[in-house]
């Protein structure tokens, strides 16, 4: 097997994505408050506006379904069709994923695959 590293433990990757979140938050912390559904979905509606478009398609999956929600409930009237899946709820954070959330989701992910390969 050349060229092909050893496979990390489950959690590795998680627990990185988990650390390089907490130095971005650290580091900017009032960003990173700003960061809501409200806020990114005005954002949104900016870029369909920037585009010229009088209504977007949506689709959202994980926390783009918080997202998709708060958008719909802003500009209802500048959405044609809105898919969402995966739902999640609007005020999860990335702080809350950091605490073992990403973790025990990679973790189910692992187990869940190696049960479909039985």
């Amino acid at each position: 097997m050349i060229g092909r590293s050893r496979p990390r433990p489950p959690a590795a990757a998680a627990e990185r994505a988990a650390e390089a979140n907490r130095q971005c938050v650290d580091a900017h912390p009032a960003f990173f408050r700003s960061l809501t559904p409200p806020t990114i979905a005005r954002d949104l509606d900016r870029i369909r506006v920037a585009l010229g478009d009088d209504k977007i398609g949506y689709y959202g999956v994980s926390w783009g379904t918080a997202l998709g929600a708060q958008y719909r409930s802003l500009f209802d009237d500048h959405v044609d069709k809105m898919l969402l899946g995966s739902v999640m709820p609007p005020d999860l954070s990335v702080t809350a994923m950091d605490d073992g959330e990403a973790i025990a989701g990679e973790n189910t992910f692992h187990n869940f695959a190696s049960w479909i390969a039985g």
